[in-house]
């Protein structure tokens, strides 16, 4: 194990959803919606549900982005974690580098009755202008562990290429 990948990242632990969340936009045909549920460090945190998968939608400095969680992580039925990780350089706890959200994904078996799920951990990477799905760690033995190591990782290779 590297110990450098955690010597320097920190992380805080953000809710998704809570009692303060507010309707941004409906969506009637799919039942679904767009609800803003906070911010941290800036960054205003607006959940998407749409047709039963759900994603994540960071924007900041009035310019959105994205996560795209069923075309980049699950293309089943999802729901989200409680919380959001992000990780950040250690003492700077408000320019987080990258950002850790679980994803629970509903997968139909060959009968109705034979659904399976799975949770898949979507690593995105915060850099000036973009902010970015970068990977997924499957349901596997350490999958935090591996999800913190992708996105110091990222964060290094980053940080290599604006030198």
């Amino acid at each position: 194990m590297n110990v450098w990948l955690y010597a320097d990242l920190q992380s805080h632990y953000s809710p998704i959803l809570d009692s303060n969340c507010t309707v941004i936009e409906t969506y009637e045909g799919t039942m679904g919606s767009t609800v803003a549920c906070g911010e941290y460090a800036g960054f205003e945190i607006q959940i998407d549900d749409d047709d039963a998968r759900m994603s994540v939608t960071l924007v900041h400095k009035a310019v959105s982005y994205p996560q795209c969680y069923p075309q980049t992580i699950s293309p089943h039925f999802s729901t989200l974690g409680e919380k959001i990780e992000w990780r950040y350089p250690k003492g700077e706890p408000l320019h987080p580098v990258a950002m850790i959200v679980r994803v629970h994904a509903s997968m139909q078996g060959d009968t109705p009755h034979d659904s399976k799920s799975t949770s898949y951990l979507a690593v995105s990477k915060i850099v000036t202008d973009e902010i970015c799905v970068v990977g997924k760690i499957p349901a596997v033995k350490n999958q935090n562990i591996l999800a913190r190591k992708m996105a110091d990782r990222r964060r290094r290779i980053a940080l290599s290429f604006q030198r």
